[in-house]
């Protein structure tokens, strides 16, 4: 024990400096299309089934909370409609009205999808407007897609707008939510 106090006590310690990061401006583009109420299913656990759109709210909330534990940055949320989309908040920093925000999206529809395909095309260049918009700082989207038997379709982007995701300060990140596969195996 001696030795180990007297090594603390030759070491000095310095104060911990966090690098000061640029902010962000993180979009979050959520398909509220609902496969069902409880489309994914945890079994064999004990956590009961969710439906997709829960599942994406909470890692969106809890994404948002630890993004900001250090540094200020902007949310904005944009829903996917059945044909085209809708911003339905714009860039704020205050993570309590994001939280609610985020709360408050409920699924568009149960139903069957009246399409069997999805242009992302003006979604994309709505983005590069946002983008443009927002030049000095780290831009961000994070977009979640749970549409089984709808094809995403995403064109050739003009050259403006594929400069603009070229970028260094910008990302597009996509997660695809699968509901379970209910084959059974032979």
């Amino acid at each position: 024990m001696l030795y180990a106090s007297a090594l603390s006590k030759s070491l000095r310690k310095t104060p911990l400096e966090f690098k000061s990061l640029p902010d962000e401006k993180i979009l979050f583009v959520i398909d509220t299309y609902a496969l069902s109420k409880t489309d994914i299913d945890f079994s064999p656990t004990n956590i009961d089934s969710m439906s997709s759109v829960a599942i994406i709210q909470r890692a969106y909330r809890f994404f948002a909370l630890q993004k900001n534990r250090f540094q200020n940055n902007s949310f904005g949320i944009c829903l996917l409609t059945p044909h085209s989309f809708n911003l339905i908040m714009d860039f704020t920093t205050n993570i309590n009205i994001v939280i609610d925000k985020l709360s408050s999206i409920l699924t568009q529809n149960d139903k069957p999808e009246e399409v069997v395909a999805y242009d992302f095309g003006p979604l994309l260049k709505y983005v590069g407007k946002l983008r443009n918009l927002h030049k000095n700082c780290i831009f961000r989207v994070i977009m979640t897609y749970n549409r089984d038997d709808c094809l995403p379709i995403i064109e050739p982007l003009d050259k403006k707008t594929f400069n603009i995701f070229c970028s260094p300060t910008f990302y597009f990140d996509t997660v695809y939510v699968l509901k379970n596969n209910t084959c059974a195996s032979s």
